[in-house]
């Protein structure tokens, strides 16, 4: 059997293998990813096309195939804007399991050529240490596997050049289309600049205010623990934003000191969330807060008037008299 021949059937008896693989890497790197850090709008896996990958020999001339041919298996991670490339990337170099190279690196080739304006993604090539069983195949060790990280605006770009531009299948290509494609890039790039400064100053502006939702959260789990049906963050956040006239950013503080002082209250809070899901929420302790710093418009502030009986508990709990 010639090489080639040996190659293709290679290729048919590993693809399982080399499927699982590539869902392997996904999977993985998927876990990793902290809730609310990275946006991904698309995620996939694939093996490679027998007939693609005996037609990619000749054109690149290969002469190990087996060795040379890092892409067999493909993962793909596309991400909203650019700053959230680098997470994933760091996922992919710390992880445990496999070695991580780096095979094309967009910020590398920018610098290089920084007036030019071409195709970009992030590769990586990873090779998983030792042979283990996945999904019921056997991977192999030092089995490679591609690894693609994009925006999804360079995501829309490689998709609509990458078999128009950029293969000899096409045929001749004019100089203008080229062109366009050149600024199409430079425009992807702009938009990508001014939406991730966007992004950049709505969390900096909004900061204080996930921080104190954060904490909330934090000190009400902690006392009086997290809820089966979990905690609402739109309501939390809306009732944060109603207070944010109090700057409401030293609460936390003040409610630990609360809870401290008066423990009776964690007590009160636990039996009365079975029957009032205004008590199962983390906000539910800004409202102590509330009332003990403006006890005469609390009742006007807090934004949802189904809570009002709720905030009588809490006046009471205090021992602070209702406003007429």
């Amino acid at each position: 059997m010639t090489t080639l021949e040996h190659f293709r059937q290679y290729l048919l008896d590993q693809r399982p293998v080399l499927e699982a693989w590539g869902r392997y890497v996904l999977d993985r790197v998927r876990s990793r990813v902290a809730p609310g850090e990275v946006s991904l709008q698309i995620v996939s896996s694939r093996a490679k096309e027998v007939d693609t990958a005996v037609g990619k020999i000749a054109r690149k001339n290969y002469s190990d195939p087996f060795a040379q041919m890092t892409d067999l298996v493909g993962v793909r991670f596309v991400v909203l804007i650019s700053p959230q490339i680098d997470p994933i990337a760091g996922i992919i170099e710390s992880e445990e399991s496999w070695s991580a190279s780096l095979d094309r690196d967009v910020d590398e080739e920018i610098a290089a050529a920084p007036e030019e304006f071409t195709y970009q993604s992030k590769h990586y090539v990873v090779r998983n240490k030792a042979a283990f069983e996945y999904e019921g195949q056997t991977i192999g060790a030092g089995l490679p596997c591609e690894v693609q990280i994009r925006t999804i605006m360079q995501h829309a770009y490689a998709e609509i050049t990458h078999d128009s531009i950029y293969k000899p299948s096409v045929g001749k290509v004019p100089p203008k289309a080229r062109r366009f494609v050149a600024s199409s890039m430079a425009l992807i790039e702009t938009a990508d600049h001014l939406f991730s400064e966007t992004m950049r100053l709505l969390e900096e502006e909004n900061r204080p205010r996930k921080e104190l939702w954060k904490g909330l959260e934090a000190v009400y789990t902690s006392h009086i623990g997290k809820t089966e049906s979990g905690y609402d963050e739109k309501l939390n956040l809306a009732v944060i934003d109603a207070l944010s006239g109090y700057e409401p950013t030293a609460a936390i503080d003040e409610i630990n000191s609360l809870l401290k002082n008066r423990p009776a209250l964690l007590g009160k809070i636990h039996n009365r969330m079975k029957t009032d899901p205004f008590w199962a929420q983390p906000t539910s302790l800004l409202a102590y807060w509330l009332v003990r710093k403006d006890s005469m418009h609390a009742f006007d502030v807090w934004p949802f008037a189904s809570a009002r009986e709720a905030l009588q508990l809490v006046y009471s709990d205090l021992g602070e008299s209702l406003p007429h």
